[in-house]
């Protein structure tokens, strides 16, 4: 019902208006082309709408530090162990640059630089992981995920005008469709 109500809709073609050009003073004749594009959609479309995902901030720095304990320590090993390791082959580059060893350079350049390229993904990745959970529990997104699982069993009945789910024998009326999907 809830797509049935939406119609979506577009013209392209020739205009024809009157307008005044600036600085003439007197009305002309303008054609030109026109695209138009719209979506209309019925009252009961817009009543019967899925659930908006609500808009939440995701937290950054200080506020996502709770979320990354668990992916903490394993990343800090393998941070740490990599930072030690980068050590040997950014001494050796900076050594054959000096002493003009470019072959040298060049190929401890590369570990040097894929070692630190490595310790910024490695680095990234608890952030991402946190981020994740954080949506995982996030309690207007957890609300949100059931209202939407719970919407997506309804069905609508035009005669008595409200929404059920089958196999339960509670009729909701269309306007109070909205508290049913988000009680417990």
């Amino acid at each position: 019902m809830y797509d049935a109500g939406i119609t979506a809709g577009e013209y392209t073609g020739p205009s024809v208006g009157v307008a005044t050009p600036v600085g003439s003073g007197r009305p002309a004749l303008i054609t030109g082309s026109t695209r138009l594009s719209g979506v209309s959609r019925t009252a009961l479309s817009a009543k019967l709408a899925p659930p908006e995902k609500p808009k939440v901030k995701v937290p950054t720095g200080k506020a996502l530090r709770p979320f990354m304990k668990p992916f903490m320590t394993e990343i800090q090993t393998t941070v740490n162990v990599l930072g030690v390791l980068s050590i040997l082959p950014g001494l050796v580059f900076l050594i054959s640059i000096v002493v003009g060893m470019a072959e040298l350079a060049l190929i401890t350049g590369f570990i040097f630089g894929g070692l630190l390229l490595l310790i910024v993904v490695l680095t990234d990745k608890p952030k991402r992981l946190a981020r994740e959970k954080w949506e995982r529990e996030c309690p207007a997104l957890v609300a949100w995920r059931r209202a939407c699982a719970r919407w997506n069993q309804l069905y609508y009945c035009a005669r008595d005008d409200g929404v059920f789910i089958p196999g339960q024998t509670r009729l909701i009326p269309v306007d109070r469709m909205r508290d049913f999907l988000y009680q417990g």
